[in-house]
């Protein structure tokens, strides 16, 4: 514990590198996962090379990705970027068929009996709040205008 007190700049250092690492490829892998997955579970014709193409890329040896990678992209071996792209692809291959199975097993009746339950989030305020609350809270003139 003494040596990480006395070196706490370069664990610090470290720490938001380390945590840079991590978050980025972790974000840019659900913004891309959760779209394909969700034309995945709509398109069951696709869903099979779709899910299919995300196993093929997560069967690729890390450290045969981390080698070609670097000429595909023109980084450097040891550049962050090279880290980030690879650790994006695999958070896709694995995450693509969670989303894809996620979407599948919502109930169709679940999204129209979710838009008419008691709360809803509605303009002008873009409060959400309970409707009976909403409604209790604004003119009895708004009532009609409002969706």
């Amino acid at each position: 514990m003494e040596w990480a007190w006395r070196n706490r700049d370069q664990v610090l250092e470290l720490f938001w590198q380390h945590t840079w690492l991590s978050v980025v490829p972790l974000v840019i892998g659900f913004a891309v996962a959760v779209p394909v997955g969700w034309y995945a579970s709509r398109h069951p014709r696709l869903r099979g090379t779709l899910l299919g193409a995300g196993s093929v890329l997560y069967t690729i040896p890390s450290l045969a990705l981390f080698v070609t990678l670097p000429g595909i992209i023109g980084t450097g071996f040891l550049d962050p970027l090279n880290v980030v792209v690879a650790l994006s692809i695999y958070a896709v291959a694995i995450m693509v068929r969670t989303a894809a199975d996620a979407f599948t097993s919502v109930s169709p009746a679940v999204p129209p009996a979710s838009a008419g339950s008691a709360s809803s989030c509605r303009w002008p305020d873009r409060s959400c709040w309970p409707a009976s609350a909403w409604s209790a809270s604004r003119p009895s003139a708004w009532s009609a205008s409002v969706p």
